[in-house]
């Protein structure tokens, strides 16, 4: 056997350690690297700073090396033993530190469009009944009135054309036409019911029952394009709201969704509750929420979109004061931003305001530090960098593998992350192992880095991530990925102790088995999780998991800040 000692001390990585086929050991010989025994022997993936000159007050700056001018900008700065802030808005609420510090996006649409389809509102079935909506008519002229409905009445009702009517402000009611039963309460179609006069500004629009019979109602389209029609230009419709709306070629749209009404009449009327879909594009802010920032060069949203199940950061592109929305790239950083989704900005150098924050200036060289007390940093800042430290590349398509290596006893610091579109399975890690065999991880500690501790993929096998700690780290500890072909396979991951993950991603887990089968995970203690402790999933037909031991596991205080989820998780 081979053993590579290294002595105590704090290495600086200028690039991660990299080992390949040529690199490996083999079972009666295998290569140990280790920390010296009695020595800490820190692998860090930043750049320590020094050198600090007061700017004013407690704030205090200091020179980068060029390097960070450049590529993925650094995230993370650690000063002593925890991390600094990156200047965000709102601020850091340390008394509520996962409830407190927060905005909530307001909806993307007008007022009258607050809901889906599918929902609306039922039980419209006596004389006088009625819906009012407050409406914005956009420009002067004549609209054709669409209605999608459901009915399924007997008699005289079987065709409600002529007893139901709308009307506009004070204007005579307008009957509606072409409304006979639809088959079903609930088979919504769309009609052409009247055509309507409007004049542009505030509008009230009346829905009422005239003679009774019953109607459900879900949603009004007022168009100036007579050949556009709701049945072919609205679809696609998804089951968490939302849909495809080709809009027309010429003219106004205004789409009212039922249960947007401002008022409903009726003593047995029942108005779903909305829940109106959301954007990718962009998030729309409460009126006073955000300052006008001057400069928003490197500033990014982070959001829990959608239900909540997962948060994105996604760069802002720019923030529009007039309309209230900010901005974002088209590549899909995020789900859909809906109302009251939960959010924060960070990286503004307008939002350096409070102790423990930090700012850099990339095109300066500069990262400001806002101090508690009037004095610098006493203790090492440290600037992450690298996203990885160790990688072993193998390639066992060709039969290379990087094989019977051990790592041991060594403390992993610093460590970027990066962003993601794939914010589900974000997978940053400090150790990355592709197409390695019977390698071993035992006795480090992972603190303060970006991503997980260990990645597993190319088809690595018999890998032992083992009596590790892993905790105040931006993600989870070991995460497996790969297709039904690239799996990893026969791993062991146990006796590890893993606390306070994914501070940065919350989609993550202790051990997260995107892809993996015949792997082992037992006897670890898991604390302190945004989402899963532990999560098995089969993705697809493709990407199936299979023979996953789960055992002897301590679980607790997970799914702090996430929704629909569990401590142990299975799908597929």
């Amino acid at each position: 056997p081979i053993e590579v000692v290294v002595s105590g001390g704090t290495y600086y990585l200028s690039e991660p350690l990299l080992f390949t086929p040529e690199d490996s050991g083999t079972a009666e010989a295998p290569v140990t690297y280790r920390a010296a025994r009695g020595a800490r022997v820190v692998l860090s993936g930043g750049v320590s700073l020094s050198g600090w000159r007061r700017v004013e007050g407690n704030l205090w700056a200091v020179r980068v090396p060029d390097l960070f001018r450049e590529g993925e900008p650094p995230r993370l700065l650690r000063v002593g033993d925890r991390w600094a802030i990156r200047a965000r808005h709102p601020n850091f609420d340390p008394q509520q530190p996962l409830t407190g510090g927060w905005l909530f996006a307001d909806f993307h649409g007008e007022r009258w469009e607050r809901g889906v389809f599918g929902q609306g509102v039922g039980n419209i079935h006596h004389p006088g009944d009625a819906l009012v909506w407050r409406l914005r008519v956009p420009e002067s002229g004549t609209y054709r009135l669409w209605m999608r409905y459901a009915a399924d009445n007997a008699g005289d009702a079987a065709d409600m054309s002529g007893r139901c009517a709308v009307q506009v402000d004070e204007g005579e009611p307008v009957p509606l036409q072409n409304l006979p039963n639809t088959g079903g309460w609930g088979a919504f179609r769309w009609a052409l019911v009247a055509q309507l006069n409007l004049q542009a500004g505030e509008r009230v629009l009346r829905w009422t029952n005239l003679q009774g019979g019953g109607i459900n109602l879900d949603a009004l389209a007022l168009v100036q394009d007579a050949e556009w029609n709701p049945e072919q230009a609205i679809g696609d419709f998804q089951w968490w709201g939302a849909f495809r709306l080709d809009k027309p070629k010429q003219g106004h749209l205004l789409l009212i969704q039922a249960e947007a009404c401002d008022e409903a009449i009726g003593r047995e009327v029942t108005v779903a509750t909305p829940q109106p879909p959301g954007s990718r594009e962009y998030l729309v802010f409460r009126e006073g929420d955000l300052p006008r920032w001057e400069n928003l060069s490197g500033a990014e949203l982070h959001i829990f979109p959608a239900w909540g199940w997962v948060n994105a950061i996604a760069p802002i592109v720019r923030i529009d004061y007039k309309s209230r929305r900010i901005l974002l790239p088209p590549d899909g950083y995020t789900d859909e931003i809906r109302l009251g989704n939960r959010y924060l900005i960070s990286g503004v150098r307008e939002a350096l305001d409070a102790p423990h924050e930090w700012f850099l200036d990339r095109e300066k060289g500069e990262l400001l530090y806002l101090a508690e007390g009037g004095q610098p940093p006493a203790k090492p800042a440290v600037l992450a960098r690298l996203d990885r430290l160790i990688v072993l590349r193998g390639e066992p398509e060709r039969n290379r593998w990087v094989e019977h290596l051990r790592f041991e006893g060594f403390t992993f610091m610093d460590t970027n992350y990066t962003l993601t579109t794939n914010y589900y399975m974000p997978a940053d890690a400090v150790v990355w192992m592709s197409g390695a065999r019977d390698c071993v991880v035992m006795g480090c500690t992972f603190r303060w880095t970006g991503g997980y501790a260990l990645r597993l993929e190319g088809r690595s096998e018999r890998v032992q991530f083992v009596r590790n700690r892993v905790e105040d780290v931006g993600q989870g500890g070991v995460i497996l990925i790969g297709d039904n072909a690239s799996q990893p396979r026969h791993n062991l991951v146990a006796g590890n102790l893993m606390q306070r993950l994914g501070l940065v991603y919350k989609h993550v887990a202790g051990v997260y088995v995107i892809t993996g089968s015949d792997n082992r995970i037992a006897h670890n203690t898991i604390w302190d999780t945004p989402r899963y402790a532990i999560s098995l999933k089969s993705l697809d037909a493709s990407r199936s998991s299979h023979r996953n031991v789960v055992e002897f596991n301590d679980l607790r205080r997970t799914n702090l800040e996430t929704n629909d989820t569990g401590a142990i998780e299975t799908l597929g």
